[in-house]
């Protein structure tokens, strides 16, 4: 009956004390004496109280997760709050989550899933609504559950900041611009021989700057070329005063080339002019 009272308390405001008598007398197989229940007000009035979840009989009927996104769940500090239900993430790099409040999606960055502020302007933006915000903790603490329970849905290569960077490679390693020999790495060209295609980094980098394509630092491109199997390599060139010198460069795998091949048409002697 003190929860009910922490319950009504919350969502009924100046009527709770007659809704948890009439709790008292229609939800308990066995109510409370008057006496009970007056006291019970009287602790009540004196202070906002939580709900005791983690003490027992509570703890073993408890989810947090589903009454964390509750209107008067533990995860709300105002009865106009919205419901916030379930969480959506789409496992796309920057994710993308949805979040159903009031019966409504909408779509938020990872910033502003982290930040309440963030949050609220989403949801002014998308739904015209301004939600009170709650304590930080709890707000944390609300989010954490949720996105335990949350729903991740998987993307396809392309949507990933790898699938993206393997594609621009792939357009790099196999564009026009190829070197017809190993002199012309210095030029910033891919030069193909036999199974590797090799390349200096400042000029694949050039080529990702020219398709806006950006990487967070150096460490992080070196590494997806590692994850396709490639490496740092040095390679013996000729200059135009033919000097030998030895240049560091990197490979990967070389790309097979989609190469289109366009039926033969015969054509006639005969063709009008």
């Amino acid at each position: 009956m003190f929860m009910c009272g922490v319950y009504n308390k919350l969502k009924f405001n100046d009527d709770w004390e007659a809704r948890l008598e009439e709790d008292n007398r229609t939800l308990c197989s066995e109510p409370l004496p008057s006496h009970e229940v007056l006291n019970l007000r009287k602790s009540l009035t004196k202070k906002d109280w939580g709900y005791t979840c983690k003490d027992e009989p509570f703890k073993s009927y408890c989810d947090p997760v589903l009454c964390a996104v509750r209107k008067f769940g533990i995860g709300k500090d105002a009865p106009d709050a919205p419901v916030v239900g379930g969480l959506t993430i789409l496992l796309s790099e920057p994710r993308v989550y949805f979040m159903d409040v009031d019966g409504a999606r909408i779509q938020l960055t990872t910033e502003q899933l982290q930040n309440q502020v963030l949050w609220q302007r989403a949801c002014m933006e998308q739904m015209n609504i301004m939600p009170p915000t709650v304590k930080p903790q709890k707000w944390q603490v609300m989010i954490n559950l949720m996105m335990q329970s949350a729903t991740y849905l998987d993307v396809p290569e392309e949507a990933t900041i790898k699938g993206q960077f393997k594609d621009h490679l792939k357009s790099y390693c196999t564009s026009q611009i190829r070197a017809m020999a190993p002199e012309e790495l210095e030029m910033g060209k891919p030069w193909t021989d036999g199974n590797t295609t090799k390349f200096k980094l400042e000029g694949l980098i050039d080529f990702l700057h020219h398709r806006r394509f950006k990487v967070d630092n150096r460490g992080h491109l070196i590494q997806m070329i590692r994850d396709l199997g490639g490496d740092s390599v040095h390679q013996n060139i000729r200059r135009s005063d033919n000097t030998k010198s030895t240049i560091r460069c990197w490979y990967i795998p070389s790309f097979e080339e989609n190469k289109i091949e366009l039926p033969i048409k015969e054509m006639s002697d005969d063709i009008p002019f």
